[in-house]
């Protein structure tokens, strides 16, 4: 757990409650159960994965961050949904059941937009011009990548970001 004032903690057995949006923990063999807040929490990192929290559509949501430079960042978002059971043989669904589910969100300037894994949904939310898009195109025809894929899309920005640097470098030179 890394803090606001750059403290780090680490904390044993830490879940991502999607209920909640917040992090768990079970402490030293009780039936304790810690949440944490994130009011005073910059990131929590898992592995290899780091998990942020942002205002998203009247609500506090934890993203986990899959690519971030200075201009934007790509985030996972999680939700869980209730899927009702029936008494109806015929829907073979007995029981309820909870099922987790996915979003994928670009952030741009503070302000975050939920995002499909598809070539034109990527593009129209950078805000592309056709020659940044033309540029775009042959980098993912020429690297084979797929944009339904989140590797790809990583990569992806990742060369829109040194295009975007380049050109803001060349700017401030003129």
């Amino acid at each position: 757990i890394h803090t606001l004032s750059d403290d780090k903690f680490l904390v044993k057995r830490v879940n991502l409650n999607l209920q909640r949006n917040s992090f768990e923990s079970k402490m030293n063999n009780s039936d304790s159960i810690f949440s944490f807040t994130f009011n005073n929490i910059k990131k929590i990192v898992i592995g290899q994965a780091v998990y942020k929290n942002f205002y998203y559509n009247d609500d506090n949501r934890v993203y986990q961050m899959l690519y971030e430079s200075e201009k934007y960042k790509l985030m996972k978002g999680f939700e869980v949904k209730l899927i009702s059971g029936s008494a109806n043989p015929m829907v073979n669904r007995p029981n309820d059941k909870y099922v987790r589910g996915e979003d994928y969100f670009i952030m741009i300037n503070g302000t975050i937009s939920q995002v499909k894994l598809k070539k034109k949904s990527i593009f129209k939310t950078l805000k592309l011009d056709k020659l940044n898009s033309s540029n775009l195109d042959m980098f993912v025809d020429s690297n084979s990548l797929s944009l339904k894929k989140v590797e790809d899309i990583v990569k992806l920005l990742e060369y829109y970001n040194c295009l975007l640097y380049t050109s803001d470098a060349a700017d401030d030179l003129l």
